[in-house]
């Protein structure tokens, strides 16, 4: 009896004592729309133009349980039809991301939307920890509308994921040596503005179908799975995975149009959800699944309430004997 009660007050304190593994999510979007005398935005600061984000990250984000639906939006639009002219993103808690931007209207303009999610893995044990991060992206298109001429416009969509690593120092309690990177990249590009040649360009792993006629120069792209191996998380280090995702277009001439996106973002629904998986002897492929937390306080709980049920049978077993 002494020691089913210690079994209980040890699962009712699993929560109090913390988890093995920790994870933190934050997601944050913006876009930007200017065309003529209108200067549109909503959602986090974008600068102009936006050729490609910044590398700093100062993270105002909207912190959200991992694998969650809640999700950050933006969307700014010049008239009631947004086919017409706008820019629009979208991120969940769960690591779902579209972005996309429409010029129909064939003003000249600049048009910019993202969408960050980031995910912090703090390992509070001694072991070291490895994880595979699976994600998709949405069928894409970068495309000129109306023909090119010289000098006529700049468009890309892009996906990337970065890394920052904390490891502690073994001879400074309290400090961390941080290292960080690039983990992949992903983009379809038109620039016809800064190149005379090699316009339409994009990332060996999107496969790509580009189409040019008089009317019109377009990209699009297939559905892509991807997985990368992140980083190995020491004993007590801490790993943030960094999912960004953007579209932006800089049309310079009238009568030309475009459009650029990642997925549907006019729907604002998010698309796949990215999920991680803990790293084994065996790299197979998991069911899906929104995100996988495997090392997380409910898997401990679990496996705390199954070895106190082993001893409590054993310990029935030995008083009816």
């Amino acid at each position: 009896m002494l020691r089913l009660n210690l079994c209980l007050a040890i699962l009712l304190g699993a929560r109090a004592i913390g988890a093995p593994i920790d994870f933190t999510t934050g997601i944050i979007s913006g876009v930007r729309l200017v065309q003529g005398p209108f200067n549109l935005q909503e959602g986090a600061y974008l600068d102009s133009p936006l050729i490609q984000l910044a590398e700093a990250r100062p993270y105002t984000a909207q912190i959200v349980p991992t694998g969650s639906d809640e999700k950050s939006e933006s969307l700014v639009r010049l008239v009631g039809n947004r086919n017409f002219s706008q820019s629009s993103a979208v991120v969940t808690g769960a690591g779902a991301l579209e972005v996309g931007t429409r010029n129909d209207l064939r003003v000249v303009g600049l048009h910019s939307a993202f969408s960050r999610w980031y995910t912090t893995i703090k390992n509070n044990t001694d072991d070291e920890i490895d994880f595979d991060f699976f994600f998709s992206i949405l069928p894409g298109e970068v495309t000129l509308l109306g023909g090119r001429d010289q000098h006529t416009a700049h468009l890309r969509a892009e996906a990337f994921i970065d890394y920052q690593l904390l490891s502690p120092k073994e001879d400074d309690p309290g400090a961390y040596d941080e290292t960080k990177g690039r983990l992949f990249d992903y983009f379809i590009d038109f620039d016809d503005f800064n190149k005379s040649h090699d316009i339409e360009t994009h990332s060996p792993n999107a496969s790509v179908l580009c189409i040019n006629t008089t009317l019109t120069n377009r990209c699009t792209s297939l559905a892509f799975d991807g997985k990368v191996n992140l980083p190995t998380i020491p004993g007590r280090g801490e790993l943030t995975v960094f999912y960004d995702m953007f579209a932006h277009m800089n049309v310079f001439r009238n009568e030309k149009g475009a459009i650029v996106q990642l997925g549907d973002p006019t729907d604002l629904t998010g698309g796949p959800v990215g999920r991680f998986v803990q790293r084994s002897g065996n790299d197979t492929v998991p069911e899906p699944a929104s995100i996988l937390l495997v090392g997380s306080g409910a898997f401990f709980a679990v496996m705390l309430r199954r070895r106190c049920t082993n001893r409590s049978r054993v310990s029935r077993a030995a008083h009816l004997g």
